[in-house]
């Protein structure tokens, strides 16, 4: 399973994945797809879709018209399955235009939330030559399925806790759950899996929006953060005197009641 991430704006995750189930359930030809999907009621909307999905190599057209699946069906099987399918190839081996954006706009600070998703380009001229110059536009709708953050009107708020949620859920064979485990371990961990995140964690400083994708899902339950003071290694979240983890932490435990 392979990624182009040469976007097109008509194609959303969302719309694929539904394109993708109903191939699932019986290969159609595209003019019974056209009838079957809505909001894509037209051809218009329909091609751009089909179209990317089969450079992909997600499926491909036979002989009587019909279009089949060449994906394994697991990858399928749920939204989080696909959100984290797409994903793991995303963040893995070259770094794509879409890495390469994710990874700016997730260490960023504060001040981005002063910037419309529009204005991305100025503040860093650099993810324009790697790709085109209306990226952004497809990099905000996408990264919203993914997990990466929230769109308020045009401002994008990093907020990964969806992401780092799925990580721990679909690898929890590989966790300690329900055990008190020391944060650097839990890093080491976590940057392996998503690798976007090396920019956030520097000198034991845990960057503003990797700290709020924390404190959520200690709220959510899914973790919960707590300071040793007998414990040397002390990391530091941005702080916020308006949450009971206000700004050190030493470890992390993750609990069994949220892995499904």
């Amino acid at each position: 399973m392979q990624i182009d991430t040469n976007f097109k704006l008509e194609v959303l995750p969302d719309r694929l994945y539904a394109i993708l189930k109903l191939i699932e359930y019986k290969q159609y030809t595209r003019e019974e797809l056209r009838h079957l999907v809505q909001p894509l009621s037209n051809e218009g909307e329909l091609s751009p879709v089909l179209n990317y999905a089969k450079t992909c190599g997600w499926v491909s057209e036979n002989a009587a018209g019909k279009y089949e699946l060449n994906i394994n069906k697991e990858d399928i099987h749920s939204i989080q399955n696909f959100r984290m399918k797409l994903n793991s190839i995303l963040f893995s081996g070259d770094k794509t235009i879409f890495y390469l954006f994710t990874e700016w706009v997730v260490s960023q600070d504060e001040k981005i939330l002063g910037i419309k998703v529009n204005d991305y380009n100025k503040e860093n001229p650099d993810l324009v030559r790697e790709g085109n110059a209306n990226f952004h536009l497809q990099w905000r709708l996408w990264a919203v399925f993914l997990g990466i953050g929230n769109l308020h009107n045009k401002i994008f708020v990093p907020n990964s806790s969806l992401r780092i949620k799925d990580i721990i859920q679909y690898y929890a064979d590989e966790l300690k759950i329900d055990k008190w485990v020391p944060l650097q371990e839990f890093f080491t961990w976590l940057k392996n899996k998503c690798p976007e995140f090396n920019g956030c964690l520097h000198d034991n400083s845990i960057s503003v929006f990797l700290s709020m994708a924390l404190r959520d899902l200690h709220d959510q339950g899914v973790i919960k953060l707590e300071y040793h003071q007998d414990y040397v290694n002390i990391w530091s979240l941005t702080p916020s005197v308006f949450h009971e983890v206000d700004q050190k932490a030493t470890h992390i435990n993750i609990r069994g009641e949220h892995i499904e």
